[in-house]
């Protein structure tokens, strides 16, 4: 990732590729004002191209953006892997390829050294990115037609696909005669029905399709319509499930938690009961023993007072 200030380095390039477009523009414009009315159409210009390559020119010199650095003996070049795949199928490869394994470059190696090369269904699919990684033309050519004698009506289109990623042109257009020659058979397979609607609609409109009738075609596009319809009814079948296990889920566990509240409420009040009971009878203990204590003292107290007023009485008549 670029630093704010490296895109300083970048900005002539933004400006010419921005005059450009204001260059287009203004022939757009001036061309639509003096010739009237004039139909849509696309126009290429010749100068959008060239600036392109000018603005990411400067960016690689820049080192802005890039996502690739080459290095030869010591010196090190950033590039972006985009550029360079478009202009070189040899870095296409590279960049494409998981890498090499053991095994395939021993295969690789006695094609070297014997031009004999074991292509099998266990290797294929790694030998030939390999052979056209190092470009060694021969394995690419032996993958190839290994490729093609396996066609059939279950891997064709894969085929098909794992041809054009490789730039493997020939054995591209073969898969796709196959496919055409044997349709009827291949929709009935899981290549086909796994290719979205796009596709499907591109395959059938090709006019080398061999069907048994015209209206065959018809049939297999609703085909794959009650495929797809067949697929959502499902998918919507086990959200009903889940939903409904959810719910009966969410309704036991709601259950359980109002059982285990009623519980807790009953063992509370149970609680509180026994504690309200405790708490009278140490109050009205403590009541008794507090009156108890109170009439001695008042009985004492009477006493004393009897006591003090005979006395007096008695020292009153005394005197």
């Amino acid at each position: 990732m670029c630093s704010c200030s490296s895109y300083s380095h970048c900005l002539p390039a933004v400006e010419t590729v921005l005059r450009s477009f204001n260059g287009s523009w203004s022939s757009l414009r001036s061309g639509g004002a003096s010739g009237g009315n004039m139909a849509p159409k696309d126009i290429m210009t010749n100068s959008h191209a060239k600036s392109i390559l000018n603005a990411m020119n400067a960016l690689r010199k820049s080192n802005t953006l890039c996502d690739i650095t080459l290095r030869v003996n010591t010196a090190d070049f950033p590039a972006h892997r985009i550029v360079l795949a478009a202009c070189s199928d040899y870095f296409c490869a590279m960049f494409t390829s998981e890498g090499l394994t053991a095994s395939t470059m021993e295969i690789l190696l006695d094609f070297v050294y014997t031009e004999t090369v074991l292509v099998t269904v266990e290797n294929v699919q790694e030998l030939l990115p390999a052979a056209c990684l190092l470009q060694l033309k021969g394995v690419k050519r032996a993958c190839c037609d290994f490729l093609e004698g396996q066609l059939d009506p279950t891997n064709c289109l894969g085929i098909r696909d794992f041809a054009e990623t490789h730039n493997c042109l020939d054995l591209m257009q073969a898969a796709e005669l196959f496919s055409q020659k044997h349709f009827s058979e291949v929709v009935q397979h899981e290549e086909f029905m796994l290719l979205c609607q796009a596709e499907v609609e591109k395959l059938i409109k090709c006019d080398e399709i061999q069907v048994r009738k015209h209206e065959r075609k018809h049939e297999i596009q609703v085909r794959k319509h009650e495929k797809t319809r067949d697929t959502g009814e499902e998918t919507r079948e086990k959200t009903r499930d889940t939903g409904e296990e959810t719910r009966e889920k969410t309704r036991d566990t709601g259950e359980e938690t109002r059982e285990k509240t009623r519980d807790t409420g009953e063992e509370t009040r149970e609680k509180t009961r026994d504690t309200g009971e405790e708490t009278r009878e140490k109050t009205r203990d403590t009541g008794e023993e507090t009156r108890e204590k109170t009439r001695d003292t008042g009985e004492e107290t009477r006493e004393k007072t009897r006591d003090t007023g005979e006395e007096t009485r008695e020292k009153t008549r005394d005197t």
